[in-house]
């Protein structure tokens, strides 16, 4: 698909992060190609709509962004639930990861520091 310099302007100036995340959000959820979503958006490069991809599923492990939720022509489809479960299955296992490695590195620095760093239960706020 040959993309006019029109259309590449047009395509450039609609650039933002929400629009990205949409883009990006539409190939993971939705089960879009990269071609269809190239074609949809009259996107210049596939190379661009990759890259966004990527950051976008970096920013989901990270927790920086939280998944949307699904319309209700994606709750419809068994293939958008079944897509959408295995995500927030991913996300929760890697949440749950990262909750592990905070917990034992806050316990290894109690240890080898001898300073308690966990609030104890009961209390009272500083003034």
């Amino acid at each position: 698909m040959k993309v006019t310099e029109e259309e590449e302007l047009a395509f450039k100036s609609q650039i933002n992060e929400e629009f990205k995340k949409k883009i990006a959000f539409e190939i993971l959820a939705a089960g879009k190609t990269y071609k269809q979503v190239q074609e949809e958006y009259r996107a210049p490069s596939i190379h661009q709509l990759i890259n966004w991809k990527r950051q976008y599923e970096r920013k989901i492990k990270m927790g920086q962004v939280k998944l949307p939720a699904l319309t209700d022509e994606q709750k419809n489809s068994m293939k958008e639930v079944k897509l959408r479960t295995n995500e927030l299955e991913k996300a929760l296992a890697e949440a749950e990861l990262k909750i592990l490695a905070l917990n034992t590195m806050i316990d290894i620095a109690e240890n080898h520091f001898n300073i308690p760093i966990r609030k104890k239960p009961g209390t009272k706020r500083s003034k």
